[in-house]
């Protein structure tokens, strides 16, 4: 057996990458992993022909294209080397939302930089900003000008799928893909395929709840708000008590797809659906939510009459400065939460609880499951190198070390034991709200249709239009969108 089929087969079957291709990614793989350094010697195409048992024709064009592309060179009557400029530092470019998400990759490259006999791979980071992320992004793609690797919303993964904008994992590396797949939750595993294929790694979870001040409701003898009637009883008791607006949330477009992730649950617990039985399902359960929530502000009186007007992170924002003693929010704002309010992690625990947003009744209480997840370009210059910092990622103790930092929920099985085995932790608590909690739908066109779920809030909080009228125009757009 040669050199390089002791380590590497070819796949035949009709459904694989042409011969060529194959051969082409296992050359180039040997070279970035260092095995292959500059100046090394290919074997010659008789022998490649013989170890893999191929023609000259996939053999010849494998490696011309590699040397068009600057990996190999040829020399007059010596054969085929790894080129010298390959010893030249390689750089990978990766695009995230928050500063947070650039300490996970740089360490994955130091780690991968570790094993490497080769060159030094480097990280290129750019932060778009979490409102105009998305818009940035495909920006990128229009122009041809698209990173190695980019963290997105998983709401998006579907539709980027589908559009081919990114990489099917399993045409990079199908055996490490088959590990990580047994070790990743099934709601994370499900949420980023598509067409059976596995699209996008999501190493952490988050879920939405309701932030309340523990030590507020202490003091005024009130329990956390289970049900919608306990929301608008504990609110007009906070008033009575002072508090111009009680209540925080995100209400409309300005907000983008936080909007869609606080109203969902309120949806669910009330019996709607974006779809139900492939049909729209927001007739009944989306004019209740929509209209209880109209009520809170222009009934009730105990949430900011400019709701729709907040951006995504104005509810923590207001909460953390106090001026308000309940928000709607996610699991994902604890850090900043912490941040913002000046207070100790101690006092935090102390003032601070959290619970599932209230059910329609008690009992119903629902959640949204999310999370952000790493894909790889189809543009990406270096696929297989992205691949291999993406292991690294998602390497247990990577996900760990993440999770621990920033109060997030492991998305891989035994993660959250090992993170906390004490079980005393946000991270570790927070994972009880999972038993409530959905995922939005895999949707190809899930962007347009979350921005009707949110104008279908926007109008009624607005009065531009009744909440049967609002859900109506809603679901007749989405049943077009479908």
């Amino acid at each position: 057996m040669g050199f390089l089929s002791s380590k590497y087969s070819l796949d035949r079957s009709k459904v694989s990458d042409p011969l060529y291709l194959q051969l082409k990614t296992i050359i180039k793989k040997e070279v970035a992993d260092g095995e292959l350094g500059p100046g090394d010697q290919i074997p010659t195409e008789h022998k490649l022909c013989e170890e893999f048992d191929i023609s000259r024709t996939p053999v010849r064009q494998a490696l011309q294209e590699l040397v068009n592309e600057g990996v190999l060179s040829k020399q007059q009557g010596s054969g085929t080397f790894v080129s010298k400029e390959s010893m030249e530092e390689v750089s990978i470019s990766a695009l995230i939302t928050e500063g947070q998400w650039a300490t996970p990759l740089s360490e994955a490259v130091d780690k991968y930089n570790q094993k490497r006999n080769g060159p030094p791979v480097n990280l290129n980071v750019e932060i778009l900003g979490r409102p105009h992320f998305r818009e940035r992004f495909l920006t990128y793609i229009g122009k041809g000008e698209a990173p190695d690797l980019a963290l997105v919303d998983s709401a998006w993964v579907t539709e980027f799928a589908a559009y081919r904008f990114i990489e099917p994992l399993s045409e990079l590396d199908s055996n490490w893909l088959n590990h990580i797949e047994d070790q990743l939750l099934k709601p994370f595993l499900a949420r980023n395929r598509y067409d059976e294929d596995l699209y996008a790694l999501q190493p952490e979870a988050n879920v939405s709840l309701l932030w309340y001040r523990k030590d507020v409701l202490k003091r005024f003898d009130l329990d956390p708000p289970m049900s919608w009637r306990n929301l608008v009883e504990t609110s007009e008791k906070l008033k009575e008590e002072g508090w111009d607006y009680p209540l925080a949330f995100a209400g409309g477009t300005a907000a983008g797809e936080t909007t869609t992730y606080q109203l969902l649950p309120l949806i669910w617990s009330a019996g709607g659906a974006i779809f139900k039985d492939h049909e729209v399902g927001l007739q009944d359960g989306g004019v209740k939510a929509v209209k209880f929530l109209g009520e809170l502000v222009l009934d009730h009186e105990v949430a900011p009459p400019r709701v729709h007007e907040f951006s995504w992170d104005e509810p923590a924002r207001l909460f953390a400065g106090g001026e308000v003693a309940m928000a709607f929010g996610g699991s994902y704002e604890k850090k900043k939460l912490v941040q913002e309010s000046g207070w100790s992690s101690e006092e935090f625990n102390k003032k601070v609880g959290w619970s599932a947003l209230p059910g329609l009744r008690k009992g119903q209480e629902a959640a949204t499951t999310g999370g952000m997840a790493y894909v790889i370009l189809r543009q990406a210059e270096h696929p297989e190198l992205a691949m291999e910092i993406l292991k690294e990622v998602m390497q247990p103790t990577s996900i760990i070390r993440f999770c621990r930092r920033n109060d997030r929920i492991p998305t891989t099985k035994g993660a959250i034991d090992a993170l906390d085995p004490t079980g005393t932790s946000f991270s570790h608590q927070v994972t009880k709200l999972l038993a409530h909690a959905h995922a939005p739908p895999g949707l190809v066109q899930y962007a347009n249709i979350s921005e009707q779920i949110q104008l279908m809030l926007e109008r009624v909080l607005t009065e531009q239009m009744t909440p049967d009228k609002s859900v109506q125009k809603a679901a007749e757009v989405i049943k077009a969108l479908k």
